[in-house]
């Protein structure tokens, strides 16, 4: 078999051995810098645009919030200042009292009547 023939069995394994080290030495000193520079650059955007994203939802979210404490304790002052109205004392709730106050009338509602 002229594959195995003694005379150019070690010719052909000394020019493997050569073009592999060489294309080895080739692609560790041009493409794989190219390459990690690409990766890197597509993680650093990547994690910029997650960032960005998450940040919007999570103002996005704590506006709904806000706004919606903010209905809740005027819906609040107002049932308050209805209330009192026959007494003449109205009421301003603060943030904290308004919402201690609402979770007042929501486990009152909650409970079973007598």
């Amino acid at each position: 078999m002229p594959q195995f023939d003694k005379i150019t069995f070690f010719n052909q394994v000394f020019w493997l051995l050569s073009f592999f080290s060489a294309f080895y030495l080739v692609f560790l000193k041009f493409f794989l810098p190219k390459l990690s520079s690409i990766l890197k650059a597509r993680t650093k955007k990547l994690r910029y645009e997650i960032n960005t994203e998450a940040m919007e939802v999570l103002k996005d979210k704590e506006d709904t919030y806000s706004s919606s404490i903010k209905s809740s304790c005027n819906s609040v002052n107002r049932a308050t200042n209805l209330h009192l109205v026959s007494t003449n004392t109205p009421v301003e709730l603060t943030k904290p009292a308004c919402v201690y106050k609402l979770l007042t009338l929501a486990a009152i509602l909650k409970s079973p009547k007598k």
